[in-house]
């Protein structure tokens, strides 16, 4: 559960639930970059977990990707 791991950790399971959601769309992070208004970097730092998201930014990910930011959440808490 999120809620037992520190902020680093679940910002970094986040990240991890968006590559892994990217990657079941076989979409490259251009595309999702473009599809979100958000730049390749910020996109790529997010991934990595070198940037912790804003909400908006969450957001324009989630509908980029087609999935909703709870479902992002939810996949994180679950991952180890």
């Amino acid at each position: 559960m999120l809620k037992d791991c520190s902020i680093r950790e679940a910002c970094a399971r986040v990240a991890k639930a968006l590559h892994e959601a990217r990657l079941e769309r076989n979409l490259s992070m251009t595309q999702v970059a473009e599809r979100a208004g958000l730049s390749r970097q910020i996109v790529s730092y997010t991934e990595r977990g070198m940037r912790t998201p804003t909400l908006d930014t969450l957001l324009r990910l989630g509908a980029a990707l087609e999935v909703d930011v709870g479902e992002l959440i939810s996949r994180a808490a679950k991952s180890k």
